[in-house]
């Protein structure tokens, strides 16, 4: 059900960059218009995973879409034993729908079926008892990830899971 799953334990740092937001208009001129701002923008953490793999992990949100600071709010790189997978997600997305595969250094195209994560897995869920699908315990486990996030950060410690 999950790329890297089960996490044993992890270090987080979260970081609000950007506590006020200064407005723009459409075309990006600033309209002299702030807001505060109280979400965390960088999320970083590194781990264990059951298995023993070292995990980490650096989410950049926050970054500009048009000009501005260049980037990507996420680069996700798995090695494994195969090769190496890597996706990158542009900085105008907000749900990964944008993002870039790679295998080995070989950009890989992935058609897209036209169904959401949630049509994906009632896709799933109506195949029965065979389907791969994300359970109630598969969210309390997310929770329990989330929560150790939270937790480390604030406490500046290593959590167990």
């Amino acid at each position: 059900m999950f790329v890297l799953w089960p996490i044993a334990s992890l270090t987080a740092v979260t970081k609000n960059q950007h506590p006020i937001l200064h407005m723009v208009d459409i075309a990006g001129n600033p309209t002299g218009k702030t807001l505060e701002q109280t979400s965390v923008h960088q999320i970083a953490l590194a781990g264990m995973l059951e298995s023993g793999a070292v995990l980490g992990f650096h989410y950049r949100g926050g970054l500009e879409a048009m000009g501005g600071k260049a980037g990507k709010p996420l680069v996700w790189t798995i090695d494994g034993e195969k090769g190496t997978v890597l996706l990158e997600e542009d900085p105008e997305s907000k749900s990964m729908r944008t993002s870039r595969h790679y295998l080995n250094g070989e950009k890989v195209v992935i058609a897209p079926d036209g169904k959401t994560n949630t049509g994906r897995a009632w896709a799933e869920f109506a195949k029965g008892p065979g389907g791969k699908y994300p359970t109630l315990d598969d969210a309390v486990q997310a929770k329990k990830i989330v929560n150790a996030i939270a937790r480390s950060a604030e406490e500046g410690k290593k959590i167990d899971i």
